[in-house]
């Protein structure tokens, strides 16, 4: 996708808060998340489409993101993936995560998707992840059931970041936050969890909450990564970008002429042996019993090999390669006796 493509990308609880304004103009009473979910299921089937053609995700999947793509999280690769970007940012909604991703990965930074609770092995990842260098930090729903999962990480010992939803985003975009809220589920009892966090509206989220989808039909996907991106800088200025930027390899540094070279010298070599190598092959053919696969190998290699060197231009190249493999030798040489001076 471009840049563009990824800015309309939309989850599937985004058509919800989209469509809640003319809803609540035209009819009497809203119909619920869950029924507009169930519409958008039976149009995509009724019309053969995936909710991905439509640019709308659904995120199903305990996964990382990073480096272009997703990887799946357990127990035997934290380690592994503890190593991924420069910051890991945990996000607690799969979709949520898959909008954020691709905006996320242009600038180093892993995303992993909770899917609510995180488990003990995504706690071992932030663990893993701080110890490895990494920044962390982790973004959740406005909302008690969010910040609960936030106050069990810290009630494990893992102090995390957390950089929103909260009232400093409402006053950064200049939102109305009770025009953004919905009721909350209120499952919760206990609320003294709550302590764990500034910015909070202690009140207000025993009743109410704020998703990240409404955020981002609000302020865009692309503005929203801003946001997120400023915050992250702001908790860890500097960051090492040795964990995602890789040095080339070698022999993509070759000079053009040096590439020409070595481009001929595959074409030339591949040319003075067909025809030895298609009388091989036809006596491989039709093989009587069975033959030592190894054995065979090493003939060949042989057969081949004396075509190469009897060669008349392989005959000619030798003595001018080797003058020039000598002469740089002897540079390396001189080079790195200066080096040690």
């Amino acid at each position: 996708m471009s840049q563009n493509q990824y800015e309309r990308v939309r989850t599937c609880n985004s058509v919800w808060y989209l469509a809640l304004p003319w809803m609540g103009k035209f009819l009497e009473k809203l119909p619920t998340r869950k029924y507009v979910m169930k519409l958008i299921r039976e149009y995509c089937k009724d019309d053969g489409i995936s909710r991905r053609a439509m640019g709308l995700v659904t995120g199903a999947r305990s996964s990382m993101f990073s480096d272009g793509e997703w990887k799946s999280v357990s127990y035997d690769n934290v380690i592994e993936l503890a190593r991924y970007g420069t910051d890991i940012l945990f996000i607690e909604k799969a979709d949520i995560a898959e909008v954020l991703a691709p905006f996320a990965d242009k600038y180093g930074v892993a995303v992993v998707n909770t899917i609510g609770y995180l488990t003990e092995y995504g706690q071992d990842l932030m663990v893993a992840a701080r110890k490895s260098g990494a920044h962390i930090a982790i973004l959740t729903d406005y909302e008690d059931y969010g910040l609960n999962i936030v106050a069990s990480v810290y009630r494990e010992g893992i102090r995390i970041p957390r950089i929103g939803i909260d009232e400093r985003v409402f006053h950064y975009f200049g939102l109305v936050r009770d025009t953004l809220a919905v009721d909350s589920q209120q499952y919760l009892k206990d609320y003294s969890f709550l302590n764990y966090f500034d910015h909070l509206d202690k009140s207000f989220l025993k009743t109410k909450r704020v998703e990240i989808d409404a955020i981002l039909n609000e302020v865009g996907n692309e503005r929203f990564w801003e946001y997120i991106m400023e915050r992250m800088i702001e908790l860890a200025p500097t960051r090492n970008y040795n964990r995602v930027i890789s040095m080339p390899a070698v022999e993509t540094l070759y000079s053009l002429e040096l590439q020409e070279l070595l481009t001929f010298m595959n074409l030339y070599h591949s040319t003075i042996t067909t025809d030895k190598m298609t009388e091989i092959m036809k006596t491989l053919y039709d093989v009587k019993g069975m033959i030592d696969v190894e054995e065979k190998e090493h003939e060949i290699q042989d057969q081949l090999q004396d075509v190469v060197s009897n060669d008349a231009g392989v005959k000619d190249m030798n003595p001018i390669l080797k003058k020039l493999l000598d002469n740089l030798e002897q540079k390396l040489k001189e080079r790195e006796d200066k080096e040690k001076k």
